[in-house]
């Protein structure tokens, strides 16, 4: 039958050898800003320009995070459509808005907290 044999070191706990980091005066690192405080923890989403039929131009924002309920992007896409002066819908989680109003948009969607990425 094996015996086990502890080892004791004085120098470290055992905790401290598997992390790289365990010595790392935290108080001596720079500031940063925090990416949750910046974006207000809404996330980041996805907006594209889309052309349909020859000439309609359809802006679509997607890749919204699990925490944004169906009914806040409906609650997003009205307030998009009132601001646009336009039309759009939800479909399948990502928000559809018809026209080329991008620089709004954008402009509204970092307002409600949103980092946006895309065209």
């Amino acid at each position: 039958m094996a015996r086990k044999i502890k080892i004791e070191s004085e120098e470290a706990p055992p905790d401290a050898m598997n992390n790289p980091f365990a010595n790392v005066p935290i108080d001596q690192l720079p500031g940063g800003e925090d990416i949750a405080d910046s974006a207000k923890g809404r996330g980041r989403v996805a907006m594209r320009l889309e052309t349909k039929g020859g000439d309609k131009q359809v802006i679509v924002i997607g890749d919204f995070a699990d925490s944004v309920t169906k009914r806040s992007l409906q609650q997003l896409t009205r307030k998009l459509r009132n601001a646009c002066g336009c039309t759009g819908q939800v479909r399948e989680r990502t928000i559809q808005i018809h026209g080329d109003r991008m620089d709004k948009v954008r402009d509204i969607l970092e307002d409600e907290g949103f980092w946006v990425s895309g065209a």
